[in-house]
């Protein structure tokens, strides 16, 4: 697509990444929501599951990690694109804090930040390796991790 018709429809580059966020937002949200869904209605397994979201994405050749990991490291603190991811994790921070309420952790957001924490890092080695490798990896971390803090 020529640059032209970029601006015809985006003022700056930082409206068209913050377009491809919120729509990248939107669609990561809902694959945790229904990799989390898939795993019955046991919070705990709810979210040892959330790490199968990433490996339908994992498994394209043309995934490269977290889009929102991405735009932060070319963005600068503070600024609209910067904010949008801070926002984003902190919303799926919330979301894993809320079914680790669920699961009966006694320190809920910490479980929610560690959870999330190996999530991005999945995200990351998934970029570079086997995605169903990374995949069970993580989720055996996250089993260690529930199990420690749901007891």
């Amino acid at each position: 697509m020529a640059k032209a018709t970029l601006y015809a429809h985006f003022k700056s580059k930082d409206e068209l990444v913050l377009a491809y966020l919120r729509q990248a937002d939107e669609k990561w949200r809902r694959m945790l929501r229904d990799a989390a869904a898939a795993a019955g209605d046991d919070p705990r397994e709810q979210l040892i599951a959330m790490f199968d979201a990433i490996a339908p994405s994992g498994d394209s050749e043309q995934f490269r990690g977290c889009a929102f990991i991405n735009s932060a490291s070319e963005s600068l603190p503070g600024t609209p694109v910067h904010l949008a991811t801070v926002a984003h994790k902190k919303s799926v921070r919330e979301w894993a804090t809320q079914l680790a309420t669920a699961a009966g952790a006694p320190a809920p957001a910490l479980l929610a930040r560690q959870l999330t924490v190996l999530l991005d890092g999945a995200m990351s080695a998934a970029s570079l390796e086997p995605a169903p490798e990374v995949v069970s990896a993580a989720r055996q971390a996250a089993r260690t991790l529930v199990k420690a803090a749901c007891p």
